[in-house]
């Protein structure tokens, strides 16, 4: 195969990374040409990578130097400037994040590309191919929660790079420009829509430099999509502990098999929607499913605006208090899960302490990771999906979770996850599973009470959680 020559402009920080992978990782690349301002960076390139062509000048490496493709990866306004002038040259062009620092720049460049259909442009947003992100935006795209609503982005660089983020703040395109383009791609990637409302603020403490340069040293935003969903974002430049980043999908849809979650035909399944549907039937009503997060649940029992709560609820002494719980319908084991490998690494209190351990916000699951492992942090989510993904990439130690629901995750997770061999005590962790009605409703709770009895006596509840789970795992849940 024909190897692509190569010209790199830019070769800072992340510039040598480009370069090295250029001429040394990427198949079918040879890396001929480089051009920067610094002339100890162009020694490097000629004496490391075996770089045949330096200048400090770009256009000259574009005209005078044997390639076919240009990366830029130089500082920031002057991006867009160089795509243009690479490919009216007839070169190909790959050009690092941000595309440019203003409209007007931004304009250009496109108009540029829109010059040469027959070139090629790639404009570098990574984190697409990225394992986890691609891994999320699959289940988004297989209806698995649903539709997304809302994403909420953290993006922290790291203390350590702040003088070199102080040194470009007068020229970098301000903070969200700089530090939020990756967030913001995948904001627009996976909510389908495009940017229509945006309310942002932002705020300097420790670095006064920043402001005196026109620029933030930490960044909120709230952006509204023209599809309705919305999203939260939250970058900063100082995190002590190195780069911190995170990203929370909210979906229309409980996915939390095999006590519930959509089909195929996106009709609601699982144990529970069986449960839910005897209970009608022996009442002799309509089965109406209302769809809430699960810490809303029991606040819409106690009001009314649902009759009973079925969503595996843990029968607490504190939950008892604000409503109350039919007979138990199952009893489950809890489950430490991790990151395949880290079975061993996480299977005592000692090893847990000091390290984040998740739990579906608003669950029993959140106080027994407070209450058992109190030298941990907790670290809670709205969805178990979101807590794997946080897992497989390392963020977090593991997450807490009923046994069924566990396996279940596991037995999806393409072998990135496993059971931990941490084990609760009985005392810490045997927790029973039953419906939850407003108190007051007798009636009603002897009719719930005869069901769950009946199912669990006769076997038919067993059945049920068995077609739940086999289901559940041909759909990748």
């Amino acid at each position: 195969m024909k190897d692509i020559k190569v010209g790199i402009v830019g070769l800072g920080r992340l510039g040598s990374v480009h370069a090295q992978n250029l001429a040394f990782k990427i198949p079918g690349c040879k890396l001929v040409a480089a051009c920067s301002l610094e002339q100890k960076e162009l020694d490097w390139a000629k004496d490391y990578l075996k770089v045949e062509y330096t200048t400090t000048d770009y256009k000259k490496m574009v005209d005078e130097a044997d390639i076919e493709a240009v990366v830029i990866v130089s500082s920031s306004p002057e991006h867009c400037w160089m795509i243009e002038y690479a490919l009216d040259a007839g070169k190909h062009v790959f050009t690092d994040k941000p595309l440019g620092c203003s409209l007007e720049e931004c304009k250009r460049a496109e108009a540029a590309v829109e010059r040469h259909p027959d070139k090629l442009f790639f404009l570098g947003f990574m984190r697409r191919y990225d394992p986890s992100y691609a891994d999320a935006k699959a289940q988004i795209d297989a209806g698995h929660i649903g539709k997304p609503y809302l994403v909420k982005a953290t993006g922290l660089d790291p203390e350590a790079l702040v003088e070199s983020c102080i040194k470009f703040s007068k020229t970098s395109g301000g903070i969200f420009i700089d530090a939020a383009s990756h967030d913001i791609d995948l904001m627009r990637w996976f909510l389908g829509g495009e940017v229509t409302e945006v309310y942002a603020a932002g705020t300097t403490f420790k670095h006064p430099e920043f402001a005196e340069n026109g620029d933030t040293e930490t960044g909120m935003a709230m952006l509204k999509f023209d599809n309705g969903t919305v999203a939260f974002l939250h970058v900063g430049r100082t995190a002590p502990h190195g780069y911190h980043t995170e990203t929370e999908i909210v979906g229309t849809e409980a996915q939390y098999a095999p006590y519930e979650f959509k089909d195929l035909d996106a009709n609601f399944a699982g144990c529970d929607m069986w449960l839910a549907q005897q209970i009608a039937d022996a009442i002799g009503v309509e089965l109406e499913v209302v769809d809430m997060a699960f810490d809303g649940i029991i606040p819409a029992v106690k009001s009314g605006q649902v009759d009973i709560g079925i969503a595996a609820f843990t029968k607490t002494p504190e939950r008892a208090e604000e409503i109350d719980f039919s007979n138990l319908y199952e009893t489950s084991a809890q489950l430490l899960i991790v990151k395949t490998g880290d079975a061993d690494k996480y299977s005592t209190k000692e090893a847990l302490a000091g390290q984040k351990v998740g739990a579906q916000k608003g669950t029993i699951q959140s106080q027994l990771v407070l209450s058992a492992l109190p030298d941990s942090e907790l670290f809670e989510l709205e969805k178990y999906p979101a807590l794997a993904l946080e897992t497989q990439n390392g963020n977090i130690a593991g997450f807490v979770v009923d046994q069924a629901v566990g396996e279940a995750l596991v037995a999806t997770s393409d072998g990135k996850l496993e059971v931990s061999n941490f084990e609760f005590t009985a005392e810490e962790a045997s927790f029973g599973k039953a419906a939850v009605l407003a108190k007051g409703t007798e009636d009603l709770m002897a009719v719930v009470n005869e069901v769950v009895d009946k199912v669990t006596a006769d076997g038919s509840y067993q059945q049920a959680y068995d077609e739940a789970v086999e289901l559940a795992a041909s759909l990748g849940l």
